[in-house]
């Protein structure tokens, strides 16, 4: 039986890393319970790269030559025809020829490459016969499929817009700036396919030793797992029930870990590469030094054996001219080795890693390297490296066992290795749990309490569990949904108010109308009233109808108060309405200075006495009838007080609002009267006063010098008489009686002047009668 060997290498952890994404994947899809064609394809697609891992992980570990390697790039083939059928499933399936021709022969690729792959390995495992090269066109039977898969990914892309424009241009700007959803979707599917070039071209450009060998491999690993990680992401898009926030971030911290995972495995594996190749170049010195001086005791412990041939042998290193010079076991059968082919100096697979190394630090140096099976069979996997020295005439091979190399890189590997299985099954299983309790249950909890409010039920309050971005977004929502709730509440209760006021409106109606009815009244009153009596009376009667008052009155000042002139005015009862006879006798002898009237008139708003037994701001007079409910409202003019009105009715009738507030229009309409009729009396006063000095001026400036000359002819005649002058007194006399008559008729119009009057009464004829009379 064919012993394994482990040689685990950073191609075996990127393999890993791939194995673990890909089966996630594969996992996630699978459990959707609705899937599409094209989700069947693309599970093919991942299950085959995640296979085609597998077994390059296994060409790592388990290096039986090249076992498993037709098998990955066989897998990938499937794989690349998987997301061919892809391409022309999505989004209707296409049927023209090319498509057909072209699924056709990937179909084709695909079966040989499988039939080919497993050949090869069950022929390796099971049959022990080792194919030292494979055919040459299956080497890029790989890179053609992927690029074929590309290309049919860009042209399906550019060819379902209908709209796009013609030429290079336009499919160039179809495909970068698509403008429908499925061209975009498979845009973004070619942009992940086409990360894996960067895999194919590192390769092609390292293959002669131009591209530096750890910078190669840390791009070609980066971007296996960029391609693989993008590729199930764009396949997300096209399922229909898209992944959760959970399924989003563990997937982007799973590839973010393994690439950073990765490269650290890569950095350290170099450095320890590096390390011995420099320990082994100082050990080939030190066995030189003892070669030279012939102590084959120095020959330093990690040497396994040391083979010497003549350096002129015409044959070569034969098994016939070779011997064994030392080893480090006793017993070490040298003549398989000596037997051995050196002639093919390449590492059968691209899993060996220690070995490129020497190989090309060999080169490097221009040092001749042989690469011996041992005990292995031969196209299975080296295990023992040799360095030939040229000392004296006589070629030496130093040989050393790689196992023993390798063990320092190959016990960091697979630390490596559980590192990342360990950090993968992390993230896998314990993240979704601490997504779950701080993210994704409180953003359940917010997103279920917002389906409620959706739902119109605005009782809804979402518990707040961690004071984080989530538990501010909880808090706000909480908060408008309180918000929401009160507006609605104030709504609804505007709403039923406003029934409420259309249910009454026919009665608020009815008494608004009586409102304006009482207010015309009081305006009427106003201007048809000749006198303060009667306009007061008919305006306490309107006032008491209007707002169903039992008993009233009103209290005028003599004349206006205002400031301090206050206490030298009186107050009398200018009208009432079935008052008690306390109440009239009180209203008899009352004064101006008395504290109920000074505090009602020292107030501009009405007061309202609830009940007059309770209240102590009343006088003592209005407690003695039963309860009343008073309110006392100040007759103002400007900021003059013209007087009180009051008004009673039984304790049960209280005043509303509505009442005070007519009482309070009434009361001003009724003080704008009684100032208007006041300052009527004012300017009759006036009047009267200045057509008195009138007439007396008339008086003076007339009849007064007639009777002055009247006057005067009489006391010139009766002195004439005296002294017996007068020579003729008739004329005396005549004189006299006319001016006495001139003087009459000028007092008879002044008097008239006064009787205007009887003008309207008598009419012109009587009027005239009575002016000549």
């Amino acid at each position: 039986m064919i012993p394994l060997q482990m040689d685990v290498t950073p191609y075996t952890i990127n393999a890993v890393s791939l194995v673990i994404i890909g089966l996630a994947s594969t996992i996630y899809l699978l459990r959707l319970k609705e899937k599409l064609v094209t989700t069947w394809c693309m599970i093919i697609g991942l299950v085959s790269f995640t296979a085609s891992m597998v077994t390059m992980f296994l060409t790592g570990i388990v290096l039986w030559g090249s076992a498993f390697s037709p098998l990955t790039e066989a897998f990938s083939v499937v794989g690349m025809a998987a997301m061919i059928e892809f391409a022309y499933r999505y989004p209707q399936n296409a049927t023209s020829v090319g498509s057909r021709l072209v699924r056709a022969l990937t179909l084709a690729a695909s079966l040989g490459a499988l039939a080919l792959g497993f050949g090869y390995t069950v022929r390796c495992l099971a049959l022990h016969t080792f194919i030292p090269k494979l055919p040459l066109a299956y080497g890029y039977l790989n890179p053609a499929t992927f690029l074929l898969a590309l290309g049919v990914s860009i042209f399906r892309t550019i060819a379902i817009q209908s709209g796009r424009a013609p030429g290079w241009l336009g499919a160039l700007k179809a495909f970068f700036r698509p403008q429908e959803r499925p061209a975009r979707l498979l845009r973004n599917f070619s942009l992940a396919l086409s990360i894996g070039l960067v895999q194919g071209v590192v390769s092609a450009v390292g293959l002669p030793g131009i591209f530096p060998a750890s910078l190669g491999l840390i791009l070609i690993n980066l971007s296996l797992l960029l391609m693989l990680a993008a590729v199930v992401y764009a396949s997300f898009d096209f399922t229909p029930q898209q992944p959760s926030l959970v399924v989003r971030l563990a997937g982007l911290t799973l590839v973010t870990l393994q690439a950073v995972l990765g490269m650290v495995a890569l950095y350290n594996s170099n450095l320890t590469q590096r390390w011995i190749v420099d320990r082994n170049a100082s050990i080939l010195e030190n066995t030189r030094e003892a070669l030279l001086a012939g102590h084959m005791e120095n020959v330093p412990w990690e040497v396994i054996y040391i083979f010497s041939w003549p350096l002129d042998s015409p044959n070569g290193t034969t098994a016939q001219e070779g011997h064994l010079v030392t080893a480090r076991s006793i017993g070490f059968d040298s003549q398989p080795l000596l037997r051995e082919d050196t002639a093919a100096q390449v590492p059968q697979v691209w899993g060996y890693f220690l070995e490129g190394s020497l190989i090309r630090e060999a080169s490097v140096h221009a040092q001749q390297i042989r690469m011996r099976y041992g005990d292995n069979p031969t196209g299975t996997f080296y295990q023992y490296v040799g360095f030939v020295l040229d000392l004296d005439a006589v070629r030496y091979e130093v040989g050393f066992s790689l196992a023993e190399l390798s063990s320092i890189t190959q016990s960091q590997n697979t630390g490596m290795i559980w590192g990342v299985l360990c950090s993968a099954l992390f993230i896998l299983f314990v993240f979704p749990l601490f997504f779950r309790s701080n993210l994704i249950r409180p953003l359940d909890r917010l997103l279920n309490g917002v389906r409620q409010a959706d739902e119109g039920n605005l009782e809804t309050r979402v518990t707040v569990t961690h004071n984080d971005e989530v538990g501010y977004l909880t808090t706000a929502f909480n908060k408008m949904i309180s918000s929401l709730r009160q507006e609605l509440d104030g709504r609804q209760e505007a709403e039923a108010q406003l029934r409420q006021l259309n249910l009454t409106l026919e009665e608020r109606v009815s008494n608004r109308t009586r409102e304006l009815e009482a207010l015309y009244d009081v305006t009427a009153a106003s201007s048809q009233a000749r006198d303060t009596q009667t306009l007061l009376t008919i305006l306490l009667d309107r006032s008491l109808r209007a707002l169903r008052g039992q008993s009233g009155f009103i209290l005028l000042f003599d004349e206006p108060v205002a400031g301090s002139k206050q206490s030298e005015v009186g107050v009398k009862l200018a009208a009432s309405h079935n008052l008690p006879s306390n109440w009239l006798s009180y209203f008899q002898t009352m004064h101006i200075e008395d504290s109920w009237i000074s505090s009602v008139i020292d107030n501009p708003e009405p007061l309202l006495i609830s009940d007059t037994w309770q209240d102590v701001r009343i006088p003592p007079f209005m407690c003695q009838e039963d309860p009343l409910v008073l309110i006392l409202a100040p007759l103002h003019a400007g900021s003059q007080a013209l007087g009180i009105l009051g008004m009673a009715r039984p304790k049960q009738q209280h005043f509303d609002l509505d009442e005070v507030a007519l009482l309070v229009s009434i009361v001003n309409q009724v003080g704008v009267a009684v100032h208007t009729d006041y300052l009527r009396q004012r300017a009759q006063q006036a009047t009267v006063l200045e057509e008195r000095q009138r007439l007396a001026r008339d008086l003076h400036d007339s009849v007064t010098q007639s009777l002055y000359g009247l006057v005067t002819m009489t006391e010139v005649g009766l002195m004439q008489v005296e002294n017996k002058t007068l020579a003729s007194p008739q004329d005396t006399y005549r004189k006299i009686g006319q001016t006495t008559r001139q003087a009459i008729r000028e007092m008879r119009l002044f008097i008239h002047q006064l009787r205007l009057p009887e003008l309207e009464k008598e009419g012109l004829v009587n009027a005239l009668d009575l002016r000549l009379a």
